[in-house]
């Protein structure tokens, strides 16, 4: 008997998946083995549209997940990115808090230059929205444990390629 999958334990998977493209391992081998139901589907948003984003777009694309909206400063990394993740269908933002405010968007990639990552994830954690940031959380070790209350406080999956997240004490 398979176990059903649950939008948190997908959002999981497609962040571990993202997060473990160099090692080649897919959603199939974590167990994820057909597409979930449409309303399993996990809405994602990017914010931040520059070569990092590129990479990792096609993990944000794997079954049960789709791109919905994407943000950037930069008009044409911007309509690059939103005509490789969808185009017309797919939300283009040039602030990243009306991207939060979209109440269609359930989890957003944070790809953005390093010193915005922690008041991007901040944000995110408030707007209820669970993430992928990408690596490092912080430019500065004590913007870290900020970051960590929020996602503690608002209850908040923030997943991101290393463990050195863990380093940083929160009280």
């Amino acid at each position: 008997m398979r176990t059903p999958t649950t939008r948190r334990k997908l959002l999981s998977l497609t962040t571990s998946a993202a997060a473990s493209t160099w090692a080649g391992v897919s959603l199939s081998a974590a167990g994820v083995s057909a597409a979930p139901s449409p309303d399993e589907t996990i809405n994602l948003g990017i914010i931040g549209c520059g070569h990092r984003c590129r990479e990792l777009l096609p993990c944000f694309s794997a079954p049960g997940s789709r791109v919905v909206a994407v943000c950037d400063v930069n008009s044409k990394r911007l309509a690059e990115v939103r005509e490789l993740a969808g185009g017309e269908r797919v939300r283009a933002y040039h602030d990243y808090r009306q991207l939060l405010a979209n109440k269609d968007v359930d989890a957003v990639l944070i790809a953005t230059n390093v010193h915005w990552h922690v008041l991007c994830t901040i944000h995110a954690c408030q707007a209820g929205k669970d993430m992928y940031v990408e690596k490092p959380l912080c430019h500065f070790s004590g913007e870290g444990p900020f970051a960590i209350a929020a996602a503690k406080k608002y209850d908040r999956i923030v997943a991101g390629k290393t463990g050195t997240w863990l380093l940083l004490n929160v009280p």
